[in-house]
């Protein structure tokens, strides 16, 4: 595990080193691709030996080889902190296919907020790179729902839990089993054996709620033993709860009335479910990390659902407000993480300007007027790495 952190400190070192470049030619609307990389101070080609992400500048000792004036301490700090939360966001994500997406936001949220910080304005380009890399990963999102879901999602046994079963999805939980065991001990003229009727209940849940899910979901073969998909898409699956009461219902014809009763009960207790999916969901793994945890449609209203408000007051403020690379941040962000990670990102964004420029303005005699890219960047990073936890957090005061 260490070397895989190794390597990924290694690739965020290495593009953490492109940063600076797209930091440095940006603002001065110079090429990122065709100009060879040189000495800002005397325009030297730099060598490979010189091109080595951190070593180099400690090797050099912070300065040119050839002009010797000092390399902004910039260069580094910009390397390793790239490369730093590469790694940061692998071990709160996990071993993810969407931690790949967060890096890559990561390292243009730096860049927006080097830029911004020193310019007061915010690279197009970045914005269009994160909001790509929202189009690829809604695409995924609608096109691969199994995988978009299963990832870091909630086990089988975690799903039968939930839904009444016990741990390994075999039989019902120890109360309910114990009766129905008594039931089928020959009450009522009935022989069949205890496993005989806990396997139809099992029966009428799996094959009505969750292949009812996967239908919904996207799932594949949701059998004893195979959901592996998250629960947090359930949000979507309301009408998959309905029908899996249905199979319940139909797995108790023909049993005695008592056990009939009984499989009513199961069934009023998952009809439940439909009323409260969203809650369960949370309960179940939406205080996970990450962006993959929400349907295709709340991506969609997480473009507009801070950028609209945003814009209106760019209007009515004629952009002494809000600036428009900050409504145009918020718009792709959204998209990539949802409306509800989007407000999050934007509560947290102006927490941390209204604090740190209060004291800036207090300590270092700054300015009324902000940059509030970085603000934001830091906002959308917080809501990437710890939003789903706040929220579920914030749902509990209120329940």
């Amino acid at each position: 595990m260490i070397l895989l952190y190794i390597v990924v400190f290694a690739y965020g070192i290495v593009v953490g080193s492109f940063l600076n470049v797209c930091i440095l030619r940006i603002p001065a609307n110079e090429s990122i691709a065709r100009e060879p990389s040189h000495c800002p101070k005397c325009g030297h080609k730099l060598s490979w030996f010189e091109l080595i992400p951190l070593f180099s500048y400690l090797f050099l000792r912070g300065r040119c080889r050839h002009c010797h004036e000092r390399i902004s301490i910039q260069y580094p700090i910009v390397e390793a902190l790239n490369g730093i939360l590469w790694c940061l966001a692998f071990w709160i994500v996990g071993w993810r296919w969407e931690a790949l997406f967060i890096c890559l936001v990561v390292s243009a949220l730096i860049v927006i907020s080097v830029v911004d910080w020193r310019s007061f304005e915010i690279p197009f380009g970045s914005v269009v790179f994160i909001f790509v890399l929202a189009m690829i990963h809604l695409a995924f999102v609608i096109w691969y729902p199994k995988a978009a879901a299963g990832s870091g999602g909630v086990e089988a046994w975690q799903l039968y839990r939930l839904l009444g079963l016990d741990g390994d999805g075999a039989v019902l939980r120890a109360g309910l089993f114990e009766n129905v065991s008594r039931y089928a001990s020959g009450a009522g003229g009935y022989t069949a054996s205890a496993g005989a009727v806990a396997g139809s209940i099992e029966t009428g849940m799996l094959s009505g709620t969750l292949k009812a899910f996967a239908a919904q979901t996207g799932m594949a073969s949701a059998g004893v033993g195979t959901v592996s998909s998250g629960i947090r898409t359930l949000t979507a699956a309301q009408a998959g709860v309905s029908a899996g009461t249905t199979g319940i219902a139909a797995a108790g014809s023909g049993l005695p009335g008592h056990i009939g009763n009984m499989l009513t009960a199961l069934g009023s207790e998952v009809r439940i479910i439909t009323d409260g999916v969203g809650l369960v969901a949370a309960e179940a793994g939406s205080d996970t990390a990450g962006i993959a945890h929400v349907v295709w449609h709340e991506y969609i209203a997480g473009m507009f659902t801070v950028s609209v408000p945003l814009l209106i007051i760019y209007l009515i403020t004629g952009g002494k407000g809000i600036g428009g690379g900050d409504i145009k941040l918020m718009a792709a962000a959204g998209l990539l993480m949802g409306w509800k990670l989007a407000l999050l990102a934007l509560m947290a964004g102006c927490l941390y300007g209204s604090v740190i420029h209060i004291i800036r303005m207090k300590v270092a005699k700054a300015g009324r007027v902000l940059a509030m890219g970085p603000y934001l960047s830091a906002g959308i990073l917080t809501a990437m790495w710890v939003g789903n936890v706040v929220i579920k957090w914030y749902v509990g005061l209120m329940w």
